[in-house]
Protein backbone atom coordinates (compact mmCIF):
# COMPACT_ATOMS: atom_id res chain seq x y z
CA UNK A 1 0.00 0.00 0.00
CA UNK A 2 1.21 3.43 -0.68
CA UNK A 3 1.70 6.02 1.65
CA UNK A 4 -0.62 8.98 1.28
CA UNK A 5 0.28 12.32 0.22
CA UNK A 6 -0.49 13.76 4.23
CA UNK A 7 1.65 11.34 5.67
CA UNK A 8 4.75 12.45 3.55
CA UNK A 9 4.38 15.73 2.81
CA UNK A 10 2.16 17.01 5.61
CA UNK A 11 3.35 20.48 5.32
CA UNK A 12 2.05 21.33 2.13
CA UNK A 13 -1.08 19.28 2.38
CA UNK A 14 -2.35 21.48 5.72
CA UNK A 15 -1.43 24.96 3.62
CA UNK A 16 -3.72 23.10 0.57
CA UNK A 17 -6.18 22.15 3.09
CA UNK A 18 -6.75 25.55 4.37
CA UNK A 19 -6.49 27.25 1.57
CA UNK A 20 -8.47 25.47 -0.77
CA UNK A 21 -11.29 24.53 1.72
CA UNK A 22 -12.00 28.18 2.11
CA UNK A 23 -11.59 28.81 -1.44
CA UNK A 24 -14.97 26.78 -1.80
CA UNK A 25 -16.50 28.14 1.09
CA UNK A 26 -16.24 31.34 -0.52
CA UNK A 27 -16.53 30.54 -4.09
CA UNK A 28 -19.91 29.14 -2.81
CA UNK A 29 -21.07 31.87 -0.92
CA UNK A 30 -20.53 34.21 -4.22
CA UNK A 31 -24.05 33.71 -6.12
CA UNK A 32 -26.63 35.97 -5.16
CA UNK A 33 -28.96 33.43 -5.23
CA UNK A 34 -27.17 31.69 -2.22
CA UNK A 35 -25.62 34.40 -0.33
CA UNK A 36 -24.01 37.12 -2.65
CA UNK A 37 -21.58 38.40 0.04
CA UNK A 38 -18.06 38.18 1.33
CA UNK A 39 -17.05 35.58 4.36
CA UNK A 40 -14.82 36.06 7.15
CA UNK A 41 -14.15 33.32 9.10
CA UNK A 42 -11.20 31.51 11.68
CA UNK A 43 -10.57 28.22 10.63
CA UNK A 44 -8.87 25.80 13.32
CA UNK A 45 -6.60 22.56 11.99
CA UNK A 46 -6.90 19.19 13.41
CA UNK A 47 -4.92 16.38 12.63
CA UNK A 48 -5.93 13.65 15.41
CA UNK A 49 -8.82 11.46 15.65
CA UNK A 50 -10.15 10.37 19.21
CA UNK A 51 -7.73 7.30 19.23
CA UNK A 52 -4.86 9.39 17.93
CA UNK A 53 -4.89 8.03 14.48
CA UNK A 54 -3.84 10.75 11.70
CA UNK A 55 -6.97 12.43 10.77
CA UNK A 56 -6.84 16.00 9.23
CA UNK A 57 -9.38 18.23 8.67
CA UNK A 58 -10.64 21.75 9.11
CA UNK A 59 -12.74 23.67 11.83
CA UNK A 60 -14.34 26.80 10.95
CA UNK A 61 -16.01 29.52 12.51
CA UNK A 62 -18.01 31.08 9.82
CA UNK A 63 -20.49 34.15 11.00
CA UNK A 64 -24.22 34.10 9.62
CA UNK A 65 -23.89 36.54 6.59
CA UNK A 66 -20.99 38.73 4.68
CA UNK A 67 -20.44 41.90 3.24
CA UNK A 68 -22.06 42.88 -0.28
CA UNK A 69 -19.75 42.86 -3.27
CA UNK A 70 -19.67 46.92 -3.06
CA UNK A 71 -19.15 46.99 0.24
CA UNK A 72 -21.81 49.05 1.67
CA UNK A 73 -24.08 46.38 3.18
CA UNK A 74 -24.42 43.44 5.75
CA UNK A 75 -26.20 40.57 3.56
CA UNK A 76 -27.47 38.21 6.42
CA UNK A 77 -28.09 34.29 6.28
CA UNK A 78 -31.59 33.85 4.81
CA UNK A 79 -32.10 30.88 7.73
CA UNK A 80 -30.86 30.95 11.27
CA UNK A 81 -29.62 27.28 11.03
CA UNK A 82 -28.70 27.44 7.00
CA UNK A 83 -26.13 29.08 5.73
CA UNK A 84 -24.67 27.32 2.34
CA UNK A 85 -25.78 24.00 0.76
CA UNK A 86 -22.41 21.28 2.58
CA UNK A 87 -23.16 18.91 -1.14
CA UNK A 88 -22.34 21.37 -3.00
CA UNK A 89 -19.53 22.69 -0.64
CA UNK A 90 -18.61 19.31 -0.60
CA UNK A 91 -17.81 18.82 -4.63
CA UNK A 92 -16.15 22.30 -4.56
CA UNK A 93 -13.75 21.67 -2.28
CA UNK A 94 -13.08 18.09 -3.81
CA UNK A 95 -12.38 19.99 -7.17
CA UNK A 96 -10.23 22.47 -5.63
CA UNK A 97 -8.00 20.43 -3.89
CA UNK A 98 -7.22 17.73 -6.61
CA UNK A 99 -6.56 20.81 -9.29
CA UNK A 100 -3.93 22.30 -6.48
CA UNK A 101 -2.31 19.08 -5.89
CA UNK A 102 -1.98 18.34 -9.29
CA UNK A 103 -0.50 21.90 -10.43
CA UNK A 104 1.87 22.36 -6.73
CA UNK A 105 3.22 18.37 -6.76
CA UNK A 106 2.34 16.95 -10.32
CA UNK A 107 3.69 13.48 -8.72
CA UNK A 108 1.49 13.34 -5.71
CA UNK A 109 -1.95 12.63 -7.20
CA UNK A 110 -0.45 8.93 -8.36
CA UNK A 111 -0.19 8.04 -4.76
CA UNK A 112 -3.99 8.59 -4.70
CA UNK A 113 -6.43 5.99 -5.62
CA UNK A 114 -8.34 7.43 -8.69
CA UNK A 115 -11.42 6.31 -6.68
CA UNK A 116 -10.80 9.36 -4.05
CA UNK A 117 -11.50 11.74 -6.59
CA UNK A 118 -15.05 10.33 -7.74
CA UNK A 119 -16.52 9.44 -4.38
CA UNK A 120 -18.67 12.09 -2.35
CA UNK A 121 -16.59 13.69 0.11
CA UNK A 122 -18.00 15.31 3.63
CA UNK A 123 -18.43 19.00 4.92
CA UNK A 124 -20.79 18.75 7.81
CA UNK A 125 -22.27 22.13 8.88
CA UNK A 126 -24.11 22.92 12.02
CA UNK A 127 -25.88 26.20 13.46
CA UNK A 128 -23.25 26.89 16.49
CA UNK A 129 -26.15 29.76 18.10
CA UNK A 130 -23.73 32.72 19.49
CA UNK A 131 -20.67 30.90 18.87
CA UNK A 132 -19.36 31.46 22.25
CA UNK A 133 -19.36 27.42 23.13
CA UNK A 134 -17.66 26.45 19.66
CA UNK A 135 -15.19 29.38 20.55
CA UNK A 136 -14.58 27.92 23.52
CA UNK A 137 -14.48 24.10 22.02
CA UNK A 138 -12.00 24.79 19.59
CA UNK A 139 -9.74 26.49 21.91
CA UNK A 140 -8.90 23.34 23.62
CA UNK A 141 -7.70 21.83 20.77
CA UNK A 142 -5.13 24.98 20.11
CA UNK A 143 -3.52 24.79 23.05
CA UNK A 144 -2.89 21.27 23.33
CA UNK A 145 -2.23 18.52 20.85
CA UNK A 146 -3.83 15.64 20.01
CA UNK A 147 -4.67 14.35 23.76
CA UNK A 148 -5.07 16.22 27.65
CA UNK A 149 -3.21 14.56 30.82
CA UNK A 150 -7.07 13.97 32.32
CA UNK A 151 -7.43 11.21 29.41
CA UNK A 152 -4.51 9.02 30.02
CA UNK A 153 -5.30 6.48 32.83
CA UNK A 154 -2.60 4.58 33.08
CA UNK A 155 0.94 5.28 31.63
CA UNK A 156 4.17 2.62 32.45
CA UNK A 157 7.43 1.88 30.48
CA UNK A 158 5.91 -1.22 28.58
CA UNK A 159 2.03 0.34 27.93
CA UNK A 160 -0.01 3.72 28.09
CA UNK A 161 -3.95 3.31 28.68
CA UNK A 162 -6.06 6.28 27.47
CA UNK A 163 -9.68 6.62 27.35
CA UNK A 164 -11.60 8.20 24.63
CA UNK A 165 -15.07 8.49 23.06
CA UNK A 166 -16.58 5.91 20.10
CA UNK A 167 -17.55 7.74 17.52
CA UNK A 168 -20.30 4.96 16.57
CA UNK A 169 -22.05 4.44 19.58
CA UNK A 170 -20.67 7.60 21.75
CA UNK A 171 -19.88 5.26 24.30
CA UNK A 172 -16.65 5.62 26.81
CA UNK A 173 -13.82 3.26 26.25
CA UNK A 174 -10.34 2.35 26.87
CA UNK A 175 -7.48 1.63 24.86
CA UNK A 176 -4.02 0.32 25.32
CA UNK A 177 -1.09 0.65 23.26
CA UNK A 178 2.37 0.16 23.23
CA UNK A 179 4.63 3.12 24.16
CA UNK A 180 6.44 3.00 21.14
CA UNK A 181 2.91 3.20 19.39
CA UNK A 182 2.13 6.06 21.95
CA UNK A 183 4.97 8.27 20.87
CA UNK A 184 4.38 7.47 17.15
CA UNK A 185 0.80 8.53 17.35
CA UNK A 186 1.53 11.38 19.44
CA UNK A 187 4.76 12.88 17.25
CA UNK A 188 2.73 12.29 13.94
CA UNK A 189 0.75 15.47 14.81
CA UNK A 190 3.24 17.88 16.20
CA UNK A 191 3.25 20.59 13.56
CA UNK A 192 6.21 21.49 11.40
CA UNK A 193 8.19 24.40 13.12
CA UNK A 194 6.20 27.95 11.20
CA UNK A 195 3.08 26.23 10.65
CA UNK A 196 -0.19 27.88 12.14
CA UNK A 197 -3.15 26.14 13.18
CA UNK A 198 -5.36 28.93 13.39
CA UNK A 199 -5.85 31.29 10.42
CA UNK A 200 -8.08 33.83 9.59
CA UNK A 201 -9.61 34.50 6.18
CA UNK A 202 -11.97 36.63 4.04
CA UNK A 203 -12.78 40.07 6.54
CA UNK A 204 -11.34 38.43 9.24
CA UNK A 205 -7.54 38.27 7.93
CA UNK A 206 -5.62 40.66 9.68
CA UNK A 207 -4.96 42.60 6.51
CA UNK A 208 -8.74 43.73 6.26
CA UNK A 209 -8.82 46.07 9.31
CA UNK A 210 -11.37 48.57 6.95
CA UNK A 211 -13.47 46.13 6.20
CA UNK A 212 -13.87 44.95 9.83
CA UNK A 213 -14.72 48.94 10.79
CA UNK A 214 -17.25 48.98 8.33
CA UNK A 215 -19.01 45.63 9.10
CA UNK A 216 -19.12 46.83 13.01
CA UNK A 217 -20.58 50.46 11.86
CA UNK A 218 -23.66 48.62 9.83
CA UNK A 219 -23.89 46.31 12.50
CA UNK A 220 -24.64 49.03 14.35
CA UNK A 221 -21.91 47.67 17.32
CA UNK A 222 -21.84 50.23 19.99
CA UNK A 223 -17.77 51.84 20.11
CA UNK A 224 -15.96 52.96 23.04
CA UNK A 225 -14.36 56.10 23.82
CA UNK A 226 -12.35 56.03 26.90
CA UNK A 227 -12.23 59.77 27.83
CA UNK A 228 -8.56 60.97 28.28
CA UNK A 229 -7.36 61.00 31.30
CA UNK A 230 -7.67 64.04 33.61
CA UNK A 231 -4.50 66.01 34.45
CA UNK A 232 -3.45 66.49 37.51
CA UNK A 233 -4.15 70.57 38.69
CA UNK A 234 -1.26 72.75 39.60
CA UNK A 235 0.48 72.85 42.63
CA UNK A 236 -1.04 76.16 43.70
CA UNK A 237 -4.56 74.77 42.86
CA UNK A 238 -4.12 72.11 45.19
CA UNK A 239 -3.00 74.42 48.25
CA UNK A 240 -6.30 74.55 50.27
CA UNK A 241 -5.52 78.54 50.91
CA UNK A 242 -6.17 78.97 46.39
CA UNK A 243 -8.84 76.53 46.16
CA UNK A 244 -11.91 78.12 43.93
CA UNK A 245 -9.48 81.17 42.89
CA UNK A 246 -9.38 82.05 39.17
CA UNK A 247 -5.86 82.58 38.09
CA UNK A 248 -4.86 85.08 35.41
CA UNK A 249 -2.02 84.22 33.24
CA UNK A 250 0.90 87.16 32.93
CA UNK A 251 2.58 87.85 29.73
CA UNK A 252 5.37 89.49 31.22
CA UNK A 253 7.06 86.44 33.00
CA UNK A 254 8.81 83.53 32.08
CA UNK A 255 7.12 80.49 32.44
CA UNK A 256 3.46 82.11 32.43
CA UNK A 257 2.46 81.81 36.20
CA UNK A 258 -1.24 82.43 37.76
CA UNK A 259 -2.20 85.54 39.59
CA UNK A 260 -5.19 85.73 42.16
CA UNK A 261 -7.51 88.30 42.30
CA UNK A 262 -7.77 89.03 46.09
CA UNK A 263 -7.37 87.18 49.02
CA UNK A 264 -6.21 87.80 52.33
CA UNK A 265 -2.81 88.24 53.22
CA UNK A 266 -2.24 85.80 55.45
CA UNK A 267 -3.42 83.28 53.04
CA UNK A 268 -1.50 83.97 49.80
CA UNK A 269 1.42 81.71 49.15
CA UNK A 270 5.00 83.73 49.18
CA UNK A 271 4.82 84.15 44.98
CA UNK A 272 1.92 86.37 45.08
CA UNK A 273 2.94 88.12 48.74
CA UNK A 274 5.71 89.73 46.97
CA UNK A 275 4.08 91.46 44.16
CA UNK A 276 1.50 92.64 46.57
CA UNK A 277 4.05 94.66 48.63
CA UNK A 278 5.44 96.13 44.91
CA UNK A 279 2.15 97.97 44.64
CA UNK A 280 2.27 101.73 45.76
CA UNK A 281 0.80 102.46 49.64
CA UNK A 282 -0.54 105.58 50.88
CA UNK A 283 1.75 105.95 53.93
CA UNK A 284 4.28 104.25 55.91
CA UNK A 285 4.16 105.01 59.48
CA UNK A 286 7.21 102.69 60.77
CA UNK A 287 10.43 102.02 59.22
CA UNK A 288 10.59 98.69 60.86
CA UNK A 289 8.06 97.52 58.03
CA UNK A 290 10.21 98.32 55.61
CA UNK A 291 12.82 95.97 56.80
CA UNK A 292 10.21 93.60 56.99
CA UNK A 293 8.72 94.37 53.20
CA UNK A 294 12.94 93.88 52.05
CA UNK A 295 13.26 90.52 53.53
CA UNK A 296 9.88 89.48 52.36
CA UNK A 297 10.25 90.54 48.67
CA UNK A 298 13.89 88.87 49.28
CA UNK A 299 12.29 85.09 50.46
CA UNK A 300 8.97 85.06 48.18
CA UNK A 301 11.12 86.22 45.26
CA UNK A 302 13.46 82.70 46.17
CA UNK A 303 10.21 80.63 46.25
CA UNK A 304 9.20 82.72 42.67
CA UNK A 305 12.40 81.04 41.21
CA UNK A 306 10.98 77.65 42.31
CA UNK A 307 7.13 77.50 41.58
CA UNK A 308 7.64 75.63 38.68
CA UNK A 309 8.96 72.65 40.97
CA UNK A 310 6.70 71.57 43.53
CA UNK A 311 9.15 69.47 45.04
CA UNK A 312 11.76 72.74 45.76
CA UNK A 313 8.31 74.34 47.74
CA UNK A 314 8.46 74.47 51.25
CA UNK A 315 6.00 72.23 53.34
CA UNK A 316 3.88 74.89 54.31
CA UNK A 317 3.59 77.31 51.15
CA UNK A 318 1.98 80.41 53.49
CA UNK A 319 4.22 80.17 56.04
CA UNK A 320 6.76 83.60 54.55
CA UNK A 321 3.49 85.00 54.28
CA UNK A 322 2.21 84.30 57.90
CA UNK A 323 5.56 84.68 59.58
CA UNK A 324 5.40 88.64 57.83
CA UNK A 325 2.00 89.44 58.52
CA UNK A 326 2.91 88.54 62.69
CA UNK A 327 5.42 91.20 62.79
CA UNK A 328 4.93 93.74 60.38
CA UNK A 329 2.91 96.66 61.41
CA UNK A 330 0.02 96.45 59.57
CA UNK A 331 -2.01 98.75 61.22
CA UNK A 332 0.06 101.42 59.96
CA UNK A 333 -0.40 101.20 56.45
CA UNK A 334 -3.06 100.87 53.80
CA UNK A 335 -3.23 98.75 50.73
CA UNK A 336 -4.74 99.77 47.93
CA UNK A 337 -7.91 97.99 47.46
CA UNK A 338 -8.42 95.11 44.35
CA UNK A 339 -11.34 93.82 42.97
CA UNK A 340 -12.10 90.05 43.55
CA UNK A 341 -12.59 87.75 41.15
CA UNK A 342 -15.17 84.81 41.23
CA UNK A 343 -14.15 81.42 40.26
Amino acid sequence: MKPAPFFLFGELMHDLLFRESAAALQEVADPPRLLGAELGFVGVLHTWGRQLQRHPHVHYIVPGGGLSADGNKWIAARQRDWLLPVAKLAAVFRRRLEEALRAEAPALPAAVSAGTWRRPWIVHSQPAGSGANVVKYLARYVGRTAISAERIVEANDDTVTFKYTDSATQERKQSTVSADEFMRRYLQHVLPPGQHRVRYFGWMHPAAKMRRLKIATLLAVPIVVVAAAAEEPKWHLRVPALRGVRSRCRRDAAPPRARPACLHAMKFTPRWFGPILRRPVKHVVSDSFARHAQNVRRRAGKAHENDHNPAEMPAEPCAIARDACARAPFGSIAVPPMPIQNA
